[in-house]
């Protein structure tokens, strides 16, 4: 459904009248005179259309120029309207406030006890940019409050950055004699907040293998943008690829298949086979931000004209300095005659076992050959690289790993074939 009041983050409001009211928000870019404000509308669900005007129904009253109020929240509890509201902009300021008042529209009265949860007021938590916040009742009564954060390393305070980007938290909420919520009774958000009706330990496996033995991919597998053609094939128990004249750093359109990091200790591993025949093509596996940082680990032709095969790496390296990029690094590794000709595409393909590893503070990249369960690490680089400022902003969706292919800009006949795909979590 398309609606036609502008906005972020848009919230749906059912008033026990059966009224539905749609809240945006307007960190910038809103009417005159409405930058980190909230605007409020009744909506036709069966349209989009706004039934009623748009008007402002809250303004932050945070210091300009870190307002930015976003992510609103309209609820009903026990006959009082709560409006809740993520402020201090997304990155180290970032709180969720909580008000209420009369109606779904205010006018809003703010929390005494200050945000509903707001982790920078201490800068030495390791838990740090809180915000976005929603609340939820459970059957049996309990309140808790889920919402974004992030981990930072290298250190791990409100100077760190982050390259598990943003993640998913859960808090218990208690509420104060007169009715204001807080998460974590209003201490910090901690590793450690004991719930004796939550799980002790996650029930995420620490290890996770894919065969490809269906027709299709699983879940958990990204693409970037929306494919233009299928230039992949689940067959075999292989994915298969085939190159576009996409590269990595485009937007869209290249051969790449993705899934998120989601530990700060993981390792990425597959098999690859792959007979590049033009000193164009390329495929391998890559630790990903976005197209503007990536580090590769790749099978392509050798450089000295010799049409043999070597591995590629390229990797940021570099100390960060403030929003200023690094810079990339290419090496070339002959590889040993075992990972020739042993492939299943043609007697001149390559076949070997390519490996990321990670840990809080540094990525490395490797492979291994057929029969042979020793990895060899080619190069490492530090972690910052994986969580960069650029163009003035942060890349909060997190590092992902992944296979691909290209023909660097010419098309690409060969196709590169990956198979068992182990993910091994450690500590998160």
């Amino acid at each position: 459904m398309y609606l036609d009041q502008a906005g972020i983050d848009p919230d749906l409001f059912w008033d026990t009248d059966g009224t539905v009211y749609l809240s945006t928000g307007y960190p910038e870019f809103g009417p005159k005179g409405g930058n980190s404000t909230v605007w409020q509308s009744k909506l036709d669900l069966t349209t989009g259309y706004s039934l009623t005007q748009p008007k402002m129904i809250y303004r932050s009253s945070l210091p300009e120029n870190i307002r930015w109020a976003e992510g609103p929240h309209v609820y009903l509890i026990n006959g009082t309207y709560y409006l809740s509201v993520a402020e201090g902009g997304t990155e180290v300021l970032h709180r969720q406030t909580i008000h209420r008042g009369p109606s779904p529209s205010g006018p809003w009265e703010a929390s005494p006890l200050g945000p509903m949860v707001f982790n920078s007021r201490d800068p030495s938590a390791p838990i740090q940019q809180t915000g976005h916040a929603d609340i939820f009742q459970r059957p049996d009564g309990k309140w808790y409050s889920v919402f974004l954060a992030v981990r930072p390393q290298l250190p791990q305070n409100i100077n760190g950055t982050y390259q598990l980007g943003r993640e998913t938290f859960l808090s218990p909420v208690t509420w104060s004699e007169d009715g204001w919520p807080l998460a974590n009774d209003g201490k910090l958000i901690t590793f450690n907040m004991e719930d004796p009706d939550l799980p002790a330990k996650s029930n995420t496996s620490h290890t996770l293998r894919d065969n490809f033995s269906g027709s299709s991919l699983q879940l958990g597998w990204e693409f970037r943008g929306t494919p233009s053609r299928p230039w992949w094939r689940v067959e075999n128990s292989s994915l298969r690829l085939r190159g576009t004249t996409a590269t990595l750093d485009a937007l869209d359109g290249m051969a790449l298949v993705l899934r998120k990091q989601d530990a700060l200790f993981y390792t990425f591993s597959v098999d690859m086979t792959f007979n590049p025949t033009m000193d164009t093509q390329e495929a391998g596996i890559v630790a990903w931000v976005n197209d503007h940082y990536h580090d590769t680990v790749s099978v392509v032709q050798c450089q000295d004209g010799s049409n043999s095969t070597c591995l590629k790496t390229l990797v940021t390296v570099g100390e960060r300095n403030g929003d200023n990029d690094g810079n990339i690094t290419t090496t070339y590794y002959p590889l040993p005659s075992q990972a020739s000709g042993n492939g299943t595409q043609s007697t001149g393909a390559t076949t070997v076992r390519l490996s990321i590893r990670t840990t809080p503070e540094t990525y490395q990249l490797g492979y291994s050959l057929p029969m042979d369960n020793t990895t060899t690490w080619l190069t490492a680089y530090t972690a910052t690289w994986m969580s960069p400022h650029y163009e003035g902003r942060i890349s909060w969706q997190g590092a992902r790993m992944g296979m691909y292919a290209t023909g660097n800009g010419v098309t690409m006949l060969e196709e590169a074939v990956f198979e068992n795909v182990e993910v091994v979590r450690g500590p998160y």
